[in-house]
């Protein structure tokens, strides 16, 4: 898994952590002003892909001000999800 990521010109720390974040329902969660990304090790590699998609489009949510309900930012995760895994190509385009 990544240790950080560029969102809109902002370097965000990716961190897995224990359990801790189930004990809240969550799998995953990001703080725009800290900079931090929050994964559960708790939960499946393919799920810990999914939740990163979900917290980068959090993230511009945030950031952009775009107000998106939560069920679209899901739908997007979703989405987008399935487009990488079936694409596993898709991402080399960008180091060409």
């Amino acid at each position: 898994m990544l240790k950080k990521i560029r969102i809109l010109g902002h370097d965000f720390t990716i961190k897995m952590v224990d359990d801790s974040l189930d004990a809240l329902r969550y799998s995953g969660q990001v703080r725009c002003h800290q900079q931090y990304i929050w994964i559960s090790g708790a939960v499946a590699r393919t799920q810990q892909r999914s939740i990163l998609i979900h917290e980068i489009i959090e993230a511009l949510d945030f950031k952009l001000e775009l107000k998106l309900e939560h069920h679209v930012i899901m739908s997007l995760e979703a989405g987008l999800s399935q487009v990488f895994e079936d694409n596993p190509k898709f991402l080399e385009l960008w180091s060409e």
